[in-house]
């Protein structure tokens, strides 16, 4: 019996399922749709190609009528002719529009994020895919839908050029010849099956559909940057997850982030591979690795994520070991923790507690060249943390899955940072922090490490609070024990656009900040990660505002509003001031007690009449602070801000929802 290899293809949306359910209906037939492993659109030299791929068919069916469907055979097809020069290909053409209107439906419906698989560089807010986007040529226009319009082209200019060369191997046909039991019969005789064998199994062809348009600007699923649906908590384990990590996931699901508890890998390296990769194929922005031992505050989470830097981590000690679970970078002489931490350089970071962005996984694979793995099994994966051996001086480094991350990481131009600020518990025989790494079980709010005598960059100290401030502190004191309340439902109020602003506000010399409206603390824990040399001064009667009475969830934890911020802000207590007033009447004390605050944060009450008073009173008392402040998309916080600037010729600029005004020499900052 001869055995007949066929093979079908198309640009994409032309009907490949449909082709390959009509060919695997057929007597004595095998036919599969897009079996993997994909080949790439650009054949290299060396590299495995079709006639591997037909060899194995060849091998593992045993049917007479064998084959494929994928629109990834066209690049292959002189080497699939020279391999069986009986081959029969069977091309399918759908008109260009509706290939680019079908193209941008599926993609845009199947990942959260904006993709784009044709485009050689992608413009801002444009993502591609580790394992599709290497089937697709790439071109030089940012318009994706005009480099669908060129990849159509290009692929049947082509195939018709194929066609001439062997007119016997291949033909062209558009798709609705499946439509018919005469066009399947025609197709089926071509591809070698004998007319009495034949079973015209018909379908429907894709409905036609008309592009709406180029789109300009990607959009998200997801608007908000901080939206927890955007990132997905990876939790590889062995054996169990400690009940303080638990406890804490179990928070951040309730805020609406997916954690993925992921168990059974014998070795960790394969674990996060596959976990990487799955979570990119599944459209995720951000991928927050979190280790089972690790016991963590959840706001800690947006607070690394806010910096929205490529690759940033927080810092815990290797247990039972004087040794931080980092590789600092040489020359560092030192690193200050807690209230004084702050962003610092690694040269490698562990992957306890690491959040990586999208396009550093792009980025690694890209620059790189990392081949794809296992895919054959079903289930493809990028190697990203496959252990290395890295050559030093006198010999070579050995370097486990995380460095050996973090090393390719830099070959592809990416730094790595780490926030000192954020208190991290590494749970063995207990509760290991950062002082384990330098000193016995003592427990501070501030650490400072010191890694010895050696070159590196000068390191800052904290400043003693001055008199007024001290004083102003002890009238508004703290209480003894942390509040005993359940957490308030999670609101994402603190908008991207106001975090910017407040960013751009924010400098190494910022020694006071006073916040007019604090709610549960989440801005006020955002400015404090922002300046953690800062004292943060929040203002807030605690009452809530008439839009929070006409919210039931939220109307039920008014009466104790005041000890759901203190307990959500109870480790930041040595950095946060309290008070507890109306906003005029709390910033009136703080000018009272002498103290000038370098920023002024308002997001009290939105009525245009008290955002008024609000922003005069600040701007009569503190006249060289910066005034930031949020709701622009308020009609009567524009409204008013409008108002005051105007009557007072200054100027504010809008960063989305947020907004400040710049006073003086300070015009000059961007």
């Amino acid at each position: 019996m001869k055995r007949q290899i066929i093979l079908g293809m198309g640009a994409g949306q032309c009907g490949g399922n449909l082709l390959a359910s009509v060919l695997d209906g057929q007597p004595n037939a095998k036919f599969t749709h897009e079996e993997p492993p994909f080949l790439p659109w650009y054949v290299k030299a060396g590299a495995p190609g079709v006639r591997q791929r037909l060899e194995r068919i060849l091998e593992r069916r045993t049917e007479r009528f064998i084959g494929d469907v994928a629109s990834f055979y066209l690049p292959y097809v002189e080497q699939a002719i020279q391999f069986d020069p009986d081959i029969r290909i069977i091309c399918l053409q759908r008109p260009c529009e509706e290939v680019v209107a079908g193209f941008s439906r599926s993609v845009d419906k199947a990942s959260t994020v904006p993709t784009n698989y044709w485009c050689k560089e992608l413009p801002p807010g444009w993502f591609d895919d580790p394992i599709w986007t290497r089937i697709f040529p790439k071109y030089d226009t940012p318009d994706r839908s005009e480099a669908l319009r060129l990849y159509w082209s290009e692929y049947y200019e082509r195939a018709k050029a194929l066609i001439r060369r062997f007119p016997d191997n291949i033909r062209l046909w558009d798709t609705t010849i499946l439509t018919t039991q005469d066009g399947v019969r025609e197709v089926l005789t071509f591809a070698g099956i004998p007319q009495g064998d034949q079973v015209p199994v018909t379908g429907q062809a894709p409905k036609p559909e008309t592009f709406a348009g180029p789109i300009s600007q990607p959009v998200p699923r997801y608007p908000h940057p901080m939206d927890p649906r955007r990132c997905v908590i990876l939790v590889p384990f062995s054996g169990f997850i400690h009940q303080e990590c638990d406890s804490a996931l179990k928070e951040l699901e309730r805020r609406g982030y997916q954690v993925r508890r992921v168990g059974g890998y014998a070795a960790i390296d394969q674990g996060r591979n596959q976990m990487a990769t799955d979570a990119l194929i599944d459209g995720f922005e951000e991928t927050f690795w979190i280790d089972s031992d690790i016991g963590f505050h959840p706001d800690s989470i947006d607070q690394l994520r806010a910096h929205n830097l490529p690759i940033v981590c927080g810092i815990y000690p290797q247990k039972g070991k004087r040794a931080l679970a980092c590789h600092i970078k040489p020359g560092l002489p030192g690193m200050d923790f807690g209230t004084r931490g702050s962003l610092v350089e690694l040269l490698y970071a562990g992957t306890g507690f690491l959040l990586i962005r999208r396009e550093v996984y792009l980025t690694i694979h890209r620059k790189l060249e990392l081949p794809v793995c296992n895919e054959r099994f079903g289930h493809a994966m990028y190697p990203y943390f496959l252990p290395m051996v890295r050559p030093i001086e006198e010999g070579y480094w050995y370097l486990a899955e995380d460095y050996a991350f973090c090393e390719r990481a830099r070959q592809s131009g990416f730094r790595i940072f780490a926030d000192s600020s954020i208190r991290l518990w590494h749970i063995g025989t207990y509760r290991y922090g950062w002082e384990d790494a330098g000193l016995e079980r003592q427990r501070f709010g501030a650490f400072t490490l010191n890694f010895g005598p050696g070159p590196g960059l000068a390191r800052e100290t904290e400043t003693e609070r001055p008199p007024a401030l001290k004083n102003f502190a002890a009238q508004y004191s703290w209480p003894p024990e942390k509040p005993d309340v359940r957490p308030s439902p999670h609101r994402n109020w603190l908008f991207p656009g106001t975090q910017e602003a407040l960013a751009r506000s924010v400098s190494q010399a910022t020694e006071l900040i006073v916040e007019v409206g604090s709610w549960t603390g989440r801005s006020t824990r955002f400015l404090a990660g922002l300046a953690p040399k800062a004292t943060v001064i929040a203002i807030d009667h605690w009452k809530g505002s008439p839009e929070h009475e006409q919210d039931p969830e939220l109307a039920e934890h008014l009466p104790h509003l005041y000890e759901t911020f203190v307990s959500e802000c109870w480790n930041y207590r040595d950095q946060i001031i309290p008070v507890k007033a109306g906003s005029t009447e709390g910033l009136q004390r703080v000018a009272e007690n002498g103290l000038e605050p370098d920023l002024v944060y308002l997001d009290a009450d939105h009525a245009y009449e008290s955002v008024v008073k609000d922003l005069n009173t600040a701007l009569d008392l503190f006249p060289r602070a910066i005034i930031v402040g949020d709701d622009l998309n308020w009609e009567g916080v524009k409204k008013a801000v409008d108002e005051v600037t105007t009557q007072r010729g200054l100027t504010y600029e809008a960063y989305g929802a947020g907004w400040r005004i710049l006073r003086g020499k300070q015009t000059g900052q961007v």
